[in-house]
C-alpha cells in the first residue's frame, strides 16, 4: 500500500501522536512523496473551522474563505454581523449544510495525523525561533519538531529555496506562540509549496503578528488584536477560533489585506499554503 492510500485509510478517531524517527541533519526537506502526501482535503476552501466556535470580537476582521464550525451550531459563529466580514465563502456548520462542516473536520484530522508521523528532520525544542532573541532566524524546508512549547519572536525567515512541493512542517507537541509583531517571511517559493503548523495544544497569535501557514490545533486558537495569516488557516479541532478585532485570515494566497480593502496584487503569492 502506497504512503497516500495509507493515510486516506486512516480513522476519523482521537488524533495520534506521530512516532518520529531521526532523520539525518544533512537532510533539510521531507521528500516530494511526504509533499505528495499531505492534503487538507474539503477542508482546504476554508479559512477558518472551529470545533466549538467561531468568535470574532472587536471591528474590522476579515476573513477571505469559508468558516466552519463541527460538531457545534451555526448559533457558535458569533460577531460576524457587527465585528468581522466574510468574503469569498459561506457559513456551515453541523446544523447548516452539515455534511460539508463534518467532512471538512475529518479531512483536517486525517491531515493533523499525517502531520505528526511525518519522521523529523531536526528536533528544535527549547529553541526560540525567530530573530528577537532566537537562535532559529532562518530555516529551510523541513520537518521541525518540538517536545513542548514553540515560540516566535521577531521575525522567523522561511526560505523554500526555489524548491517545487516543498514543504514547512513543524511539530508541536503543546502549544504555539508568537510575540507582539512577530512575522513569518516566505521566500523561495511556489504555488506547489506549503507550510504546516501542527499543534498538539493550543495557539495564540500575538497582537500585530503577520503569521504565514495552516495551524492545525488540537484545541484552541486564539489571534490577538490585528493579527494575520495572509497566507493559511486557522483550524481548531476540539475548541474555538476566537479572533480579538482587526484580524484577517485569508486561505488564498492572491487575496491580500490593504488600508483600502482587499487586494487582488501584493499579497503573498510565494508560496500555495496547500
Amino acid at each position: 500500500m502506497t504512503l497516500d492510500k495509507c493515510l486516506k485509510s486512516k480513522l476519523f478517531g482521537r488524533r495520534t501522536a506521530g512516532v518520529a524517527m531521526l532523520f539525518s541533519m544533512a537532510v533539510l526537506r521531507p521528500s516530494a512523496a511526504f509533499a505528495d502526501a499531505i492534503t487538507l482535503g474539503s477542508a482546504d476552501s476554508f479559512a477558518v473551522l472551529g470545533g466549538a466556535g467561531v468568535k470574532v470580537y472587536g471591528t474590522g476582521t476579515v476573513v477571505s474563505g469559508n468558516v466552519g464550525d463541527d460538531p457545534a451550531a451555526l448559533s457558535y459563529i458569533t460577531g460576524f454581523s457587527s465585528a468581522g466580514t466574510l468574503v469569498n465563502g459561506s457559513f456551515y456548520a453541523s446544523d447548516q449544510q452539515g455534511g460539508i462542516a463534518l467532512q471538512a473536520r475529518n479531512d483536517e484530522n486525517t491531515a493533523y495525523n499525517a502531520l505528526a508521523a511525518l519522521p523529523y528532520t531536526v528536533d528544535e525544542s527549547g529553541t526560540i525561533l525567530g530573530t528577537d532573541g532566537g537562535t532559529v532566524p532562518t530555516l529551510l524546508p523541513g520537518v521541525y519538531k518540538f517536545t513542548s512549547d514553540a515560540q516566535v519572536d521577531g521575525t522567523l525567515t522561511l526560505n523554500f529555496n526555489g524548491e517545487s512541493n516543498a514543504l514547512f512542517v513543524f511539530q508541536i507537541a503543546k502549544i504555539l506562540t508568537t510575540g507582539s509583531s512577530a512575522s513569518i517571511n516566505v521566500t523561495g517559493g511556489n504555488s506547489t509549496d506549503a507550510i504546516y503548523w501542527q499543534v498538539g495544544d493550543s495557539a495564540t497569535l500575538g497582537s500585530g503578528t503577520a503569521f504565514a501557514g495552516n495551524i492545525l490545533a488540537s484545541n484552541a486558537i486564539a489571534l490577538d488584536t490585528t493579527a494575520s495569516i495572509a497566507c493559511g488557516r486557522a483550524f481548531a479541532y476540539t475548541a474555538s477560533v476566537t479572533m480579538a478585532g482587526t484580524n484577517f485570515i485569508s486561505g488564498d494566497c492572491s487575496v491580500y489585506n490593504t488600508a483600502s480593502g482587499l487586494s487582488q496584487t501584493g499579497g503573498r503569492t510565494d508560496f500555495g499554503s496547500i
